[in-house]
């Protein structure tokens, strides 16, 4: 007997199967759980990004990013560059201290986004890649696609990415909202953090 009763909706659907191509994107983390990398063994999360916008939406990608084994490990510089992707800026974060894992999930979940896509070739060996960005990178990189798109240049200089997803009109950041407190999620950590 097959058991579905633990399926979340918001990550399952045709989202994998919508052909996201290379580019830049607003979306919304649609889920975030704790989980552990099948090659090293290493605690990780994983998220699912659901794009937002048009006409790309309800597409669903997948990023696991390790957890930090301790205060000089890199790996927190991807873990402020996601922070700053759901709008928590460096000073709030540094505010807040120590962030417990076991938070993670609840504080993420549902929190608007923004990622740099680069689609892979399995064919090739080259999986996709997600990198979260900030909003202010976000509307750099559009402002470069509008421009280019504008000029019907078809090769750019390297500082000017190609980006496929363009808008005309320029994007505006959606304000954080607290997520409900799960179950061990600390409201003064998620207020913090928002505030």
């Amino acid at each position: 007997m097959f058991d579905f009763s633990t399926i979340n909706p918001d990550e399952i659907g045709d989202g994998a199967s919508i052909d996201l191509p290379t580019g830049i994107y607003k979306g919304s983390i649609a889920s975030c759980k704790a989980t552990q990398s099948k090659n090293t063994g290493r605690a990780q999360h994983e998220f699912k990004v659901s794009i937002t916008e048009d006409p790309y939406k309800g597409a669903i990608r997948t990023e696991w990013i390790s957890d930090p084994t301790g205060p000089e490990d890199k790996v927190k510089f991807i873990w402020i560059r996601v922070f700053q992707s759901i709008g928590v800026t460096p000073e709030k974060l540094k505010a807040a201290g120590t962030v417990p894992p076991e938070q993670i999930p609840a504080f993420f979940t549902g929190k608007p986004c923004f990622i740099d896509f680069v689609k892979g070739n399995r064919d090739m060996g080259q999986y996709d890649k997600l990198r979260f960005i900030t909003a202010k990178a976000y509307e750099v990189k559009k402002a470069q696609a509008v421009a280019l798109a504008a000029s019907g240049t078809t090769q750019v200089a390297q500082e000017a990415p190609v980006v496929a997803n363009v808008l005309v009109t320029p994007p505006v950041a959606a304000p954080v909202a607290a997520p409900a407190n799960a179950a061990g999620a600390s409201n003064d950590l998620l207020a913090m953090l928002n505030g």
